[in-house]
């Protein structure tokens, strides 16, 4: 079974998966002032450039990049206006962080979408359930709002999916109501705030029980005061090998991966695989 390791007593903090020693997931987060995937900004449209069809938003701090066909269908995109939106990818050097308009918010049940009309299931539920699903969601959807129902909503009657959904509606009604108490755009919601909502994501995605922190907290199952409970797991050597740009495959070949500014670059070396397979052909003509 999968093993979830928390350390969560840094201000960074890390969450891995391990099954039978093997790192299967991994997931860092680094606290800084700039926007970071998940944040949720109050922004303000200072520039639509009709060409690319994109606008250039303020976020208070920095600005960012909203592609106009992720706003939502009703909102009005003129200079000026103020609407909500959600980091998708972080900045670099040469460009400004991806935003959204659409919000997503999730919990164990559903993934909410607020900007978009639409229902999904997971692939994990029966077709017959999947109809049951959609005809009792869809009752409660209010325009532009879309739910992705995860596989443990299986287990919940009407009323328990009604009330895991209206929370994350009244969450969002929150952060709505926030920012209209906001007088210049600004943060509204940090990826801090989701740590441990994904923690409680991964526990249901990995379905996994055994939850071990270096912190206490309500989804831990064992606690461990070790100085770095990443090392006790020989989880800190797994990830180096991560971010090494070659990858050796048991086959004898190899991968070298390079990140450029406009792409990934994977270049394959077949190396001592041609050189195991010619030795096998000569083998088999010997035969």
């Amino acid at each position: 079974m999968p093993q979830l390791i928390v350390n969560a007593k840094n201000t960074e903090k890390r969450i891995a998966v391990i099954e039978n020693k093997q790192l299967i997931d991994f997931e860092l987060f680094r606290p800084s002032e700039k926007a970071q995937v998940g944040h949720i900004y109050l922004a303000q449209i200072e520039k639509i450039d009709k060409k690319i069809d994109a606008a250039f938003v303020n976020l208070g701090q920095e600005k960012g990049f909203l592609h106009l066909k992720d706003l939502p269908a009703s909102f009005v995109n003129t200079q000026g206006a103020r609407l909500l939106v959600q980091v998708n990818r972080m900045g670099t050097k040469t460009k400004l962080p991806l935003v959204t308009g659409i919000i997503e918010l999730s919990n164990a049940y559903f993934v909410y979408m607020k900007g978009k009309s639409y229902i999904s299931v997971s692939k994990r539920i029966e077709e017959q359930e999947k109809i049951k699903l959609t005809e009792i969601m869809s009752g409660f959807l209010e325009p532009e709002e879309s739910i992705i129902i995860r596989s443990e909503a299986i287990n919940l009657d009407k009323e328990a999916l009604l009330h895991h959904f209206k929370e994350l509606q009244q969450q969002f009604s929150n952060l709505v109501q926030l920012s209209l108490n906001k007088k210049q755009p600004g943060l509204i919601y940090a990826s801090e705030d989701l740590f441990f909502e994904k923690v409680n994501r991964f526990i249901h995605d990995y379905q996994t029980d055994d939850v071990v922190s270096d912190v206490s907290f309500p989804f831990a199952t064992k606690i461990l005061r070790d100085d770095d409970i990443f090392e006790t797991f020989q989880i800190n050597t797994n990830i180096t090998k991560l971010f090494q740009p070659v990858v050796h495959l048991k086959n004898g070949s190899s991968l070298y991966i390079e990140k450029t500014e406009a792409m990934w670059v994977i270049d394959v070396n077949s190396g001592r695989f041609r050189e195991i397979s010619k030795k096998k052909g000569r083998l088999q003509k010997l035969i």
